[in-house]
């Protein structure tokens, strides 16, 4: 995972830090991503939907562990 992690850099996109466990939140020119925490890595990107334990609400980003 971590040779992904350098690759991403490379290619001048970071990781934000956050206290999200279900998403990874990448940036790179002002936009941001969602891409889904795997047990060994990643899994969709996008956005997860505004369901009931959702990192996005109707007025965007939840607060960090809050729900």
């Amino acid at each position: 995972m971590l040779e992904i992690f350098e690759r991403l850099a490379a290619a001048g996109i970071d990781l934000l830090p956050a206290e999200i466990t279900t998403h990874f939140l990448f940036v790179r020119g002002g936009f941001v991503s969602l891409v889904e925490r795997r047990d060994k890595g990643f899994g969709n990107v996008g956005a997860p939907g505004l369901g009931r334990g959702s990192v996005l609400r109707g007025k965007g980003l939840r607060a960090a562990g809050r729900a």
